[in-house]
């Protein structure tokens, strides 16, 4: 299996019941760290599957979601908390 790298998907769903949608099939997929942010480590396959589920759920027109990159899972990636500490990234069955 490729390696993980640590990624951050943030989305804007203008929907509640879609909204509702993206938020589930983001629990599957990473840990909660905002309300419409998570933290993930995502093998390169694991963000195709990610984008190909959330593509079919979203409304292309009025939805948006960000898949970022921070790079491998293993390095020092510079995320901070202010205020409520964040907590490590549990590791995740992806089905």
């Amino acid at each position: 299996m490729a390696s993980t790298r640590t990624t951050v998907v943030a989305y804007d769903i203008s929907d509640p019941k879609r909204l509702k949608k993206v938020a589930d099939i983001m629990e599957g997929f990473g840990y909660r760290i905002q309300y419409s942010v998570f933290l993930c480590a995502l093998s390169p396959t694991e963000v195709q599957k990610l984008k190909l589920t959330l593509s079919k759920v979203i409304n292309n027109a009025n939805d948006q979601c960000l898949v970022i990159d921070l790079g491998p899972e293993d390095s020092k990636n510079s995320i901070e908390a202010v205020g409520k500490p964040l907590l490590s990234i549990p590791t995740l069955t992806i089905v």
